[in-house]
């Protein structure tokens, strides 16, 4: 039978690099879903402002049923990078007024169809 031959110092060092290890991954798993949460709630505050911004400056074109204004104002809105897609649909949600999304090299472009990711 072959005998192990681990020091007491061996024992130590591969003790502390587990433990020091397991504990900073606790930690770093810790910290990216407590960031991630600041995050995704910092960008549905500034979706809420951004809506409600969007929302009074289209009630006058769209009242006056100027198609060329709700375009421009959707993509003065769209030069917020963290803003993926616009649309405007009518009250019963089926008519499609306008809508902006970004293509693959994040343009802004019009669409036709729904606003995927």
């Amino acid at each position: 039978m072959k005998r192990l031959d681990m020091s007491v110092t061996k024992v130590i060092v591969f003790t502390l690099v587990a433990v020091t290890t397991v504990v900073l991954s606790a930690f770093g798993i810790a910290n990216y879903f407590w960031e991630r949460s600041q995050r995704i709630s910092e960008l549905e505050s500034q979706l809420a402002v951004t809506a409600a911004q969007l929302a009074s400056s289209l009630a006058l074109p769209l009242w006056n049923f100027d198609s060329e204004q709700v375009d421009k104002i959707i993509e003065s809105t769209m030069r917020n990078r963290e803003v993926f897609g616009v649309t405007i649909t009518g009250t019963d949600d089926i008519k499609r007024i306008s809508s902006f999304t970004r293509d693959t090299q994040w343009r802004v472009v019009p669409t036709k169809g729904a606003i995927l990711d």
